[in-house]
């Protein structure tokens, strides 16, 4: 006979009380670090938030394996969508025979033939840059394991309010934050951080965000949230029944619930307050509607109808008052029409052609950036990195399949979340559901002309107050903390009866059980760990390259006491593409470094001097060099400095003409309206003898260059009223300006050639200027 099996609990200590706080804190971690990160819009930040939400993914099966009980779960209808958009994800980075590519999605076979070229070998994936799929894939699939976190961790409405709590401070925090900063601006975030040049103005900087739009969606999110906390503190205070007016508001003005009331209002009107000062439209229109929909669903509950209006009247009261004072701004704002806006309608306008020629399955999630450079047709100096609106975006990277998961994921949400909103008797669910629902539903009204989604601080926020929200409503614990904590406590095991073979511990079960969510656990958060150790090998790289003598990031001048330095960066180099082969940046570095050494060989060797025991050879580091930059390209077909860097490599090797040409000419195709790209172009055929392919570039430059026009001829005549050097200035410098440069030299300095080559004024009204400015640096009179 088998020995009696043992209690749990003396085999496996339960751990569920410090298992509850990790996750606890780590979510309230989560949520204030990740806006403080800058957004978290960096890789490093990503890579930490990711790792974070599935340790505490960990932690949540690690607790239910060891302590029992099931888990606090969403319906299995959302289940279904969100593994269907993470299935979509990996079919896009599954590589597929061409022969099958061409089958499902032509467009896409077409597109790495027309890009990758030569450089093409082997399967072809549906997206057109798996790399950037792969690290959105790992994002959703954070946000997920964060969703189901929160949800199983709301077990009372003290957990809820911990969380919702978080939220509010930090919405308040950031923007005490950024009223800060913008007061003593250094120029630095956080008075320290320096910026890099492309960076927007202070006006646009608030706080960690350096996109008011994206500032303003987190406030949008949290002042639904702090009105929803404050109406519950209203509804909840019990007045004096019978007793007269007077007395009922003395008691609930000394009530203490009042007192919460108030500093969840109050908090509510600063991050107003500061969203009206971003001047952010989408802001402003995101916020106005989720309000309307608070005050909508407060007022559908007959419950809740006195403490709506009791928060109402000075909350309209205030909020005028900061509308007329920033009346003339904000009329500014939505009159004028501002280049980004029609930038916004162009995105848009021509990301219906890839919806066009990527139906089905989209090109790749992640993969706007390189998608869209090759459907471009406007705005020459400006690479968009987002297409300025979530939806479209979404659309473009995953197709009408990805756009029809997303609606049964929304569907699945919200149908059930609204449906047990209405039956609440609830005070807590009744608020809580109404601020949650109004606070998702800004930022989807927002999401129409801006990426706030695409913004991992404030994604997360939007996932922490979906879960919070769902559990507010459908799977709340009605009980206390005792009857929460009873849930951890671990049941003894039941004896056999006499005569029964004893069943085998529980306790190995679950011990098996346990050691599987280790392992699972640590397989997740080892994807981002190691994309972390990779950007660390990558900084270091350049750190080690880093020239300590000027105040700048410049890389040391390649020489024979540098050299070991060079090793060291490449071996680091490598090591981070050990860790993360898909990262097509690294790949183009290390080409970079490696052509540096090649170009210092071939000047030792032109100079005479001896280059052994130097550590340099040319044909070697040549080689490197391409092999290296051809991987990138494997990697982003569409990048237009690859097949650029790896064009000039083969014509400093001395190879094929036509090779060299061909990655000039994919360069040029990827991105057909840049016009940096198509002015180095034409100034590589101008130095190479060949002014035939340089005028004809450079008219081509002198066709995209809008970077002088001013469209609006009243504007223009200021401008050149109040500010004549600035005017004559800016056309001086313009890319135009460069072509007729280019073409003078190409055309032995041929003034009709030049002529023929200057824009149609309706679309360039400013083009003559230009020229006129150019025949006065020259000297010389077209009259």
């Amino acid at each position: 006979m088998g020995a009696p099996a043992l209690p749990l609990k003396e085999n496996f200590p339960c751990p569920g009380a410090r298992l509850e706080l990790i996750i606890e804190r780590g979510l309230q971690a989560l949520l204030i670090l990740t806006p403080l990160a800058f957004g978290t819009v960096h890789r490093w930040s990503q890579s930490l938030m990711e790792a974070a939400a599935f340790t505490l993914l960990g932690a949540m099966l690690l607790k239910r394996s060891l302590c029992g009980g099931s888990l606090r779960l969403p319906k299995k209808l959302l289940f279904i969508p969100l593994a269907l958009f993470a299935l979509l994800a990996v079919i896009q980075i599954l590589p597929l025979p061409e022969s099958l590519l061409a089958y499902i999605s032509p467009e896409t076979a077409q597109f790495h033939r027309t890009f990758a070229g030569a450089n093409l070998s082997g399967p072809m994936t549906i997206s057109v840059n798996p790399g950037a799929t792969i690290e959105e894939l790992l994002k959703f699939l954070a946000y997920a394991a964060v969703f189901f976190v929160t949800i199983d961790y709301c077990e009372t409405t003290e957990h809820i309010n911990r969380l919702l709590r978080t939220v509010v401070c930090m919405g308040a925090g950031l923007v005490v934050l950024a009223v800060a900063q913008k007061m003593t601006w250094n120029g630095r975030l956080y008075w320290f951080y320096p910026l890099g040049k492309n960076v927007p103005p202070n006006h646009n900087i608030w706080g960690p965000y350096i996109n008011r739009n994206h500032f303003a969606g987190y406030m949008e999110l949290a002042v639904p949230i702090a009105l929803g906390c404050a109406i519950y503190m209203l509804s909840t205070i019990n007045a004096l029944s019978g007793s007269s007016f007077r007395k009922n508001i003395a008691r609930v003005l000394s009530s203490r619930r009042f007192f919460q009331a108030g500093i969840f209002f109050l908090a509510a009107l600063i991050m107003e307050a500061a969203l009206f000062m971003t001047l952010s439209r989408g802001g402003f229109i995101g916020s106005a509607v989720s309000i309307a929909i608070f005050g909508a669903l407060a007022y559908a509950r007959r419950s809740l109808r006195k403490a709506l209006w009791i928060i109402a009247a000075p909350a309209a009261v205030i909020i005028m008052i900061i509308f007329i004072g920033l009346l003339a701004d904000t009329e500014r704002r939505f009159m004028t029409a501002a280049p980004d806006q029609f930038a916004r309608l162009d995105i848009w306008i021509d990301s219906l052609n890839i919806i066009k020629d990527y139906p089905f399955f989209g090109m790749g999630l992640g993969a706007f950036k390189n998608a869209f450079m090759s459907y471009q047709t406007k705005w020459s100096l400006i690479y968009f990195e987002h297409a300025e609106s979530d939806y479209v975006e979404l659309v473009t990277e995953t197709g009408l399949v990805g756009l029809l998961i997303a609606a049964l994921m929304t569907a699945a949400f919200f149908y059930p979340v609204l449906s047990a909103w209405r039956r609440q008797s609830g005070w807590y669910a009744k608020c809580i559901g109404a601020g949650g629902l109004s606070a998702l539903s800004a930022l989807f009204v927002h999401g129409f002309t801006d990426f706030n989604l695409r913004i991992p601080a404030n994604a997360l926020t939007f996932t922490v107050i979906a879960a919070a929200t769902y559990a507010a409503v459908l799977t709340l614990a009605s009980g206390t903390r005792g009857q929460a904590a009873a849930r951890h406590k671990v049941p003894a095991a039941t004896p056999a009866p006499a005569g029964m073979p004893a069943k085998k511990p529980i306790g190995r079960r679950r011990a098996a059980l346990t050691a599987l969510t280790v392992i699972c656990t640590l397989g997740l958060v080892y994807l981002p760990v190691k994309g972390l150790l990779a950007e660390h090998y990558h900084a270091k790289a350049y750190n080690i390259l880093d020239d300590k003598t000027t105040g700048q990031m410049d890389i040391k001048g390649v020489s024979k006491e540098t050299l070991p330095d060079y090793a060291a960066a490449i071996r680091s180099l490598e090591t981070a593409i050990a860790l993360s082969p898909s990262r097509a940046d690294y790949y183009k570095d290390l080409s970079s470094l490696q052509a540096m050494l090649a170009a210092q060989a071939d000047a030792m060797e032109s100079a005479g001097a001896r280059i052994d025991g130097a550590g340099l050879s040319r044909p070697d580091s040549y080689k490197k060099a391409i092999a290296y930059m051809k991987e990138a390209i494997r990697m982003e077909p569409s990048n237009p400095d690859y097949h650029f860097s790896l064009g000039k490599l083969y014509a400093e090797t001395g190879s094929s003409a036509d090779l060299s040409d061909g990655e000039f000419k994919a360069a040029l195709a990827a991105y057909p309206v840049n016009a940096p790209l198509r002015f180095a172009a034409a100034m590589h055929y101008l130095l190479g003898n060949r002014p035939e392919d340089a005028i004809k570039e450079a008219r081509i430059l002198a066709e995209i260059d809008d970077s002088y026009v001013i469209g609006d001829p009243e504007k223009r005549a200021f401008e050149m009223e109040t500010n004549a050097l600035g005017y004559r200035a800016r056309l001086s410098q313009s890319f135009l300006a460069m072509a007729f440069e280019i073409v003078w030299r190409a055309s032995n300095k041929d003034l009709t050639v030049v002529k023929a080559i200057i824009p149609a004024p309706d679309t360039h009204p400013q083009a003559d200027d230009v020229f006129q400015i150019f025949l006065e640096a020259k000297g010389l009179d077209d009259r």
